[in-house]
Order: structure tokens, then C-alpha cells, then sequence
């Protein structure tokens, strides 16, 4: 499959689940209905559509939610999709508050190829705001456990109304030293909400203090 310029489509998303244990308030809807289990794709049914995608020239897959790791079996579907001929990559993109150190385990035995943690600020107060969860510790640890047993490792920062560039020092600070791919996303307007000029600001504040080595390989 190509798009319209000509590019090779081989990248599909899988959601797992609708529903998530955060209620971060820049994407959670004011009225929160959630699907009913039997109107959810099953893992076979799953597992069906990657092997027809995969006839299609899809080899990377991307498991994403909700928060994906509250489904059970999650990391058995996991498995069972890197089994399937022409699975080239497999990532997994989450909050990282439900991991145990086992399940991290059991991740990288499979060969899961990436986690990418969403992580908007290093800040405990301000991440409690954010997500309505006192969770950054615990989500902190899993990062630097996956890193340790070499799960490759991706930190994911939502450029919020609340952002500040005293959150992305910190964030530098923490991959410091490490080969963590460190990752802004630009919180996008949605219903009524006006789209903010941080990420103009993060952009401006890096080419002015940083050297920037550019590398696509």
C-alpha cells in the first residue's frame, strides 16, 4: 500500500481498549461512555486482522489504547503477534503506571521492541494535576527497570497549556547519559479549546541553547 506521495503505508495501530486509568484533563471527554465488552474486537479477531494486514506490506505494529496494559492477556496477545510471519517491529505505548517488574520481564523475553512511556512532567504535584494520579514514582521506576534489563525505551511529552521549559530541563536531566528517545507532542485543540503557542516557545528556546545533530537513519 502507498499514500498519496507515493510512501510505503507498513505501520498500523492497534487499539486495545477504550477505556484508561488516568483521566488526564486534556483528553479525557467531559462525558466518559465507555464500549461494552462484547462490542470490543476479541484477540483472535485481533490477531486476524494483523495477518491480513500483513498480506497488505504491514510489518510494525503500535499497541496503544486507552491505557492498553489494563486489558488482561495483553502481554499474551503481545507474544503472540511477534510469533506471526512478517512481524517486523512491535511497540507498545503506555502510561507505565500498571507494570510489574515481572511483566517488564516477560516483555523483553517476547522481544517487545519498544515501550514508550507517557510522561508529561517530572514535577509530582503538577503530574497529579495532569493525570488525577499520584503515580509518577511508581511509572519512574518501571522506565528505569525496562531501560536496565535493555527494553529500547521512548519517553512521550504532551506540550500541554501548563507546560514550561523548566519541565523539559528536568526531562533532559533524566535521560541524561541514557539513550532514551525523548519526544514533545503538541497538545492539539479540541471541542472549543485555542491552540497554544508553547510548542513555538520549545522549539525557539532549543535552536537558541542547543546544538541540534540531526540524524533520520
Amino acid at each position: 500500500m502507498q499514500d498519496s506521495f507515493g510512501r510505503n503505508i507498513n505501520y498500523m495501530r492497534i487499539s486495545l481498549t477504550d477505556r484508561c486509568n488516568y483521566a488526564c484533563y486534556y483528553c479525557k471527554p467531559d462525558i466518559s461512555k465507555h464500549l461494552c465488552h462484547s462490542d470490543i474486537l476479541t484477540y483472535e479477531q485481533l490477531l486476524d486482522i494483523c495477518r491480513c494486514a500483513i498480506t497488505l506490506g504491514i510489518t510494525r505494529f503500535k499497541i496503544t489504547g486507552g491505557e492498553p496494559t489494563l486489558r488482561k492477556g495483553y502481554i499474551d496477545f503481545i507474544r503472540r503477534l511477534k510469533e506471526l510471519d512478517g512481524v517486523e517491529q512491535v511497540t507498545l505505548t503506555t502510561n507505565g503506571s500498571l507494570f510489574s517488574f515481572t511483566d517488564l520481564d516477560e516483555l523483553k523475553k517476547i522481544g517487545l521492541d519498544c515501550i514508550n512511556f507517557s510522561i508529561d512532567t517530572l514535577d509530582e504535584s503538577e503530574y497529579l494535576k495532569i493525570c488525577k494520579k499520584n503515580n509518577l514514582k511508581k511509572v519512574l521506576s518501571n522506565l528505569e527497570y525496562a531501560y536496565q534489563i535493555g527494553i529500547f525505551v521512548k519517553v512521550n511529552c504532551v506540550v500541554d497549556n501548563l507546560f514550561s521549559l523548566s519541565r523539559f530541563e528536568s526531562m533532559l536531566e533524566l535521560i541524561k547519559d541514557k539513550k532514551i528517545a525523548l519526544r514533545y507532542i503538541e497538545l492539539m485543540p479540541l471541542k472549543y479549546s485555542d491552540r497554544n503557542t508553547k510548542m513555538n516557545e520549545l522549539i525557539e528556546y532549543v535552536q537558541k541553547n542547543y546544538i541540534l545533530n540531526l540524524n533520520y537513519s
